[in-house]
């Protein structure tokens, strides 16, 4: 399942926040690395909120993608979706940083999914 921003009527409307390039993105950070962190932190937050049952703290933005998540997280249990995919990896010149684990939010969206589930 696509997971990227707004490319397709299957997109789970999943895409990163944060973002090095220019474009649809909500938050422009510096670095492809810097977008995975904040990311990642903000997915924790979400998290969070979700299992203290605070989500009503959260903005409206953010509580619909919330309820996204945990969708695929039931999606992915129920193995209605086995895959998740976004173009980043497959840009030219994508360069990541090795020193961490994740090279594409989609790694850290299904991490976050497992973890609802």
């Amino acid at each position: 399942m696509y997971c990227g921003r707004g490319r397709s009527i299957e997109d789970l409307g999943l895409g990163n926040p944060f973002s090095h390039k220019p474009g649809t993105a909500r938050f422009r950070v510096k670095t492809l690395a810097e977008s995975l962190d904040c990311y990642q932190a903000w997915l924790g937050k979400l998290l969070k909120a979700y299992q203290k049952q605070q989500t009503c703290k959260l903005e409206d933005w953010e509580r619909a993608y919330l309820r996204r998540v945990i969708k695929l997280a039931k999606d992915i249990e129920d193995d209605v979706v086995t895959d998740l995919m976004c173009f980043c990896i497959d840009q030219e010149n994508y360069q990541t940083d090795n020193s961490k684990p994740d090279k594409c939010h989609t790694q850290i969206l299904y991490e976050i999914a497992l973890e609802i589930k």
